[in-house]
């Protein structure tokens, strides 16, 4: 009786096995063509491969990653409706590096709109998800230091300067994806150390001002008589 349960077991691992190596070929597949579209620019095509791999990895710990990329590749395809939904959704994802990235795109969405509140609140939830996303951090303090200079009034803000905030986090955030983990926290560290030089500079001249004696605004009076 034990030799034909062993027997009936062994059959359906066998029948299964075909499947599953046929699942992953197309799960390979899929993740190879999103890739290849999203690099090219294609982002029609990189939906279209995501939404079939969501599909297949239903379940699985990495559809978490592929919906991130489907809300990238709708952030890129300027489908703005469709990036916040999934950006949000992505919010409570229980992978804190996904819901840190997502948080950091929505903020740069926000930001792009002028809504510098709710962006740099979404920056700050990026570093309380995982506080090693130095991108989301340059973001954060950037967007902070300029809302200290630039404190909203009545009147309309300089439309140059909420194009320089707008512009300059939307490089960093540009470049700061295509670099490797490693890479970004070194350049984040050399940026800081810079800032914090810069800083130093600026206070040690503040002090040599403050302290410089100032010039006396009378001249020295000649001698009216010569001296023999």
């Amino acid at each position: 009786m034990s030799h034909t349960i062993v027997g009936v077991c062994l059959t359906f691992i066998l029948l299964l096995l075909p499947n599953s190596l046929k699942r992953i070929g197309e799960q390979n597949k899929l993740i190879s063509e999103s890739e290849e579209a999203f690099a090219a620019g294609n982002m029609e095509l990189a939906i279209a491969k995501q939404k079939a791999l969501i599909d297949i990895l239903e379940g699985d710990e990495r559809q978490s990653l592929v919906r991130l990329n489907l809300a990238l590749s709708y952030q890129r395809l300027e489908e703005k409706e469709e990036a916040l939904r999934l950006f949000n959704q992505l919010l409570s994802e229980t992978n804190a590096e996904v819901a840190s990235i997502a948080a950091n795109q929505l903020g740069l969405m926000q930001a792009a709109e002028n809504d510098f509140e709710e962006a740099l609140g979404s920056f700050r939830y990026a570093l309380i998800k995982n506080y090693e996303n130095e991108t989301a951090r340059y973001n954060f303090e950037l967007l902070k230091r300029w809302m200290e200079e630039n404190p909203p009034s009545d009147d309309q803000q300089d439309e140059n300067q909420t194009k320089t905030v707008r512009v300059t986090i939307r490089i960093r955030i540009s470049r700061a994806m295509v670099m490797s983990k490693s890479r970004r926290r070194k350049v984040a560290k050399g940026m800081s150390r810079r800032m914090k030089t810069r800083e130093a500079t600026r206070s040690r001249w503040r002090m040599s001002v403050a302290k410089k004696p100032k010039r006396s605004a009378s001249r020295k009076r000649l001698p009216t008589e010569k001296v023999t």
